[in-house]
């Protein structure tokens, strides 16, 4: 929970102060939003700042709490920002639960919040609630809707939902949350079953699995780590639910698709995700305590899955994705932050670094049009700030567009495998002020979307039903032996009645 005082270089005495709320001990949260592995962004967001000069004369000064996502520790360290920093703005809390909490309290100073990492929450976008937040996260609620667009598109009425719990912050059980919320609100599409996982071992994933077979072709599945979903992999090719007739989609709002937390290249021989130069899910890396050897048999179970996730810069290739990986570790180490133990010995770049880098952008952009408004006042109105993060920009994920409540409006992909097991996007479900629409990015699906099976799209219920019990027979099965006795007694008695003339 250690404090910094930095000072960015600038020769103009106006100064903005940034607070950050961000984790640095709760080895949980570090690969994906840590002090360590992702506060390199920043400086590389300010890089193109001062290049674009959109804050020419202006000067940072950060003040850095470690809040662990801890709802007292977000409140409590935000309320010191604001009160004895006197913070022009919080970047954080990552979390979800502190950010709803920090998010009022920023309505009641009237000062800017702009929350990244693992903040998915639909709440947030109320913006009524929340006048002073900026989410640069797809929301889970989108998630869901684009979910219902990919079951509408091939007709499936139901679904089954295995989601895992052992994250500290239940990021899957929010997603399973605003998914509910969306089926409920649906008059055709139904859960038929769900499942949490507070333990996500192989045996447990397979026990869980086991059940849904009996009960749902489509399965949706939602794990916290790459190493559960890895085990999710291996489990459904051991149990030959990775056939035809299965389904399975992995929903997440990080932007990988069937990538991992590690960057491709450091990876020496490993498989490559096409769609975001990363580590292929199915691969275990050097992050694992010890080596199973079933590689190939995750591969294998990724026959029946797809994924359903944010869609990032589909543009940047492996060597791009991994310069900014490379660059906020490096960053970190220097000017303004001098973290001397962020070195790519001890780290690799988080997950949500991008979306920190994209975060910190759009505050300057937004800080940039309300000063052309009002440069008497500029940084003291947040909720002017937020009004004016409405837009398009490229940033480091991708497309960026801002909706009316400050909200992303994020593009979703369905991606699946080709033959060759290389990733394509199907699927694009794009938003617009909450709004999505759906577009098919193939012509033939029997030779692309379905060519991993055949060319045949499965269906959500096997023909004669789960259990087998939903077809008739056929006249024959049920009664040919009782024919043929009958024709061969009708046989014997004609004989009989020739040979002796009765």
């Amino acid at each position: 929970m250690g404090v910094k005082f930095i000072k960015a270089k600038c020769q103009n005495p106006i100064e903005i102060k940034v607070g950050i709320l961000i984790p640095l001990t709760d080895s949980s949260l570090l690969r994906d939003v840590g002090y360590p592995t992702s506060i390199g962004a920043i400086p590389l967001a300010i890089d193109r700042i001062v290049e674009e000069q959109l804050l020419s004369g202006y000067n940072f000064t950060f003040e850095v709490y470690h809040d662990e996502c801890d709802d007292a520790s977000a409140v409590g360290f935000a309320s010191v920002l604001f009160e004895d920093f006197n913070a022009d703005v919080i970047f954080g809390p990552t979390c979800n639960s502190p950010a709803t909490l920090v998010g009022s309290l920023g309505n009641f100073y009237n000062k800017p919040i702009f929350t990244w990492g693992l903040v998915n929450s639909y709440l947030l976008s109320d913006a009524e609630k929340y006048p002073t937040i900026s989410t640069i996260i797809g929301n889970s609620y989108n998630l869901g809707q684009s979910l219902i667009a990919v079951m509408r598109q091939f007709k499936w009425t139901q679904f089954a939902m295995i989601y895992s719990t052992t994250d500290s912050q239940h990021r899957c059980r929010y997603i399973k949350d605003d998914i509910e919320d969306v089926v409920t609100n649906d008059d055709e599409i139904y859960i038929s079953y769900q499942r949490s996982l507070t333990i996500t071992t192989l045996d447990n994933i397979k026990v869980a699995l086991n059940t849904i077979k009996t009960r749902a072709r489509i399965i949706v599945a939602c794990f916290e780590s790459d190493r559960d979903k890895r085990n999710f992999l291996i489990a459904l090719s051991e149990l030959s639910m990775n056939t035809n007739d299965y389904v399975s989609i992995l929903v997440d709002l990080r932007g990988l698709g069937f990538g991992t937390q590690l960057v491709g290249g450091s990876e020496i021989g490993s498989d490559i995700d096409t769609v975001s130069g990363t580590t292929a899910l199915w691969v275990q890396s050097g992050i694992y305590n010890s080596m199973d050897g079933k590689n190939d048999v995750a591969k294998d179970g990724t026959r029946s899955v797809f994924t359903l996730d944010v869609l990032g810069d589909t543009t940047a290739d492996g060597e791009t994705m991994e310069n900014f990986a490379h660059g906020v570790i490096s960053r970190a180490q220097g000017w303004p932050f001098y973290c001397s133990n962020c070195t790519e010995k001890n780290y690799n770049a988080s997950t949500y670094a991008r979306h920190l880098h994209d975060s910190f952008y759009l505050y300057a952009l937004a800080l940039n049009r309300t000063i052309a408004q009002n440069s008497t006042n500029s940084l003291k109105n947040g909720a002017e700030i937020i009004r004016n993060t409405r837009g398009t920009f490229k940033g480091a994920t991708g497309n960026v567009r801002i909706g009316f409540n400050g909200t992303r409006d994020s593009t979703f992909g369905l991606t699946g495998l080709l033959p060759d097991k290389r990733s394509a996007v199907f699927l694009t479900i794009s938003f617009d002020n909450g709004e999505g629409i759906l577009k098919t990015n193939y012509t033939d699906p029997t030779t692309s979307i379905w060519a991993i099976r055949n060319g045949k799209q499965p269906f959500d219920e096997p023909k004669c039903g789960f259990d087998g019990l939903g077809c008739p027979e056929e006249f024959w099965g049920i009664y040919g032996i009782y024919v043929i006795i009958a024709i061969v007694i009708a046989v014997i008695f004609l004989a009989v009645i020739i040979i002796y003339g009765i």
